[in-house]
């Protein structure tokens, strides 16, 4: 059980299946993104290294945006936000961030896409304590990304000797090993080894510079407010089979397969009341082919109540068409999304199936929680 000055909630094993979860308490999950109130915190200085032809130098950092740029639900972003980029916490923030743990944990519990959102896949892969590099920081910080990796492809103009090369790195970039940043209008810093503000980085060991960045930046910068998060997700689903996922695997299960293919949701389709191969259901299904991503989500969300494929694809998911009458109708399409059953009525023209399905699909909502 966990409490909070606004409201308490419970996480239950449920009577609906075997070992199922749920989450009993006042609009939890709307109640914790919406109103987590983790803003304002710190992210790392946005200066930029520069050498005559872009590159500047100031403060060490190289620049750093503060937020990951995939799309985010507004209600999930400022909490992600919080967990990936350096602040100060205090007590009520922790206990926020381990309810957005635990929300992620009740997902991949029920093995099921349950959040709107994309999470970087830095965050399962620190989740599973899996290895971090500068790879990591390429949907996190992007444009910190390009500066390290601008740093690590610098090549001089002409073969140097090394000592003169280093020497020619070190007066173009001007960096120790030394981060900057700002608290609270506050700057600050720290030293990524031991005596690191009397050592210059130099052609020879920026990738030594580099690789000790990273990991400020994506561990020890964060580790006080990330932690909470990973508490929470264990506190749901901690065992042997969840150790076993690979962070890709965990991805998958949170946030769903990305690209939906309508053709492998047809050739698992079932009907009733339709037969397969009759022109009635290819109309119907040359209609849905050629919908843009946006119209196939809606659709999705429509009859399924999720605009997430579940993991393994579309063809893991069984559409049932049972046809709903026929001509003369004004009844629009209806769907039962705990089946994944679609309500049909036999239209007479590709036309009116295209305009009352449409119609349907765009004014429908499912399990809203806004």
């Amino acid at each position: 059980r966990y409490g909070s000055t606004w409201e308490d909630f419970d996480v239950h094993r449920g009577g609906g299946r075997p070992h199922e979860y749920y989450v009993a308490g006042r609009e939890f999950y709307n109640g914790t993104m919406a109103r987590s109130g983790l803003t304002g915190s710190v992210s790392p200085n946005t200066a930029m290294m520069n050498d005559g032809a872009g590159w500047g130098v100031s403060n060490n950092v190289p620049q750093a945006a503060p937020a990951p740029p995939a799309p985010m639900n507004n209600h999930v972003q400022p909490i992600m936000h919080n967990i990936l980029v350096l602040q100060w916490m205090v007590p009520k923030q922790a206990e926020k961030i381990l309810r957005a743990g635990v929300i992620l944990g009740l997902v991949v519990y029920n093995n099921m896409p349950g959040l709107d959102v994309r999470f970087p896949p830095v965050v399962f892969k620190k989740i599973k304590n899996e290895p971090l590099g500068l790879e990591d920081l390429r949907h996190v910080y992007p444009d910190t990304y390009l500066s390290l990796r601008s740093l690590l492809s610098w090549e001089p103009e002409q073969a140097l000797q090394e000592e003169e090369l280093n020497a020619v790195f070190e007066n173009t970039f001007c960096l120790d090993f030394v981060v900057t940043f700002e608290v609270n209008g506050k700057t600050e810093s720290r030293e990524l080894c031991k005596d690191g503000k009397d050592k210059a980085v130099t052609y020879s060991n920026r990738e030594d510079f580099v690789r000790l960045y990273c990991e400020w930046l994506l561990t020890e910068s964060v580790e006080r407010q990330f932690e909470p998060f990973r508490k929470g997700v264990r506190r749901v689903c901690d065992s042997p089979l969840f150790n076993a996922l690979h962070s890709a695997e965990l991805e998958l299960i949170v946030c769903g397969e990305q690209e939906l293919e309508f053709s492998q949701l047809r050739k698992n389709a079932h009907y009733d009341g339709y037969q397969e191969d009759s022109s009635y259901i290819k109309s119907f299904w040359d209609l849905l082919l050629n919908f843009d991503k946006v119209q196939k989500k809606r659709f999705l969300s429509f009859v399924t109540g999720s605009d997430l494929a579940p993991v393994g694809g579309l063809q893991e998911l069984q559409l049932v068409i049972q046809r709903n009458g026929d001509e003369p109708t004004e009844r629009l399409p209806t769907a039962h999304t705990c089946f994944n059953l679609l309500l049909l009525p036999e239209y007479g023209s590709e036309a009116k199936l295209e305009r009352m399905i449409t119609t349907a699909m765009h004014n429908a909502e499912g399990f809203g929680l806004e």
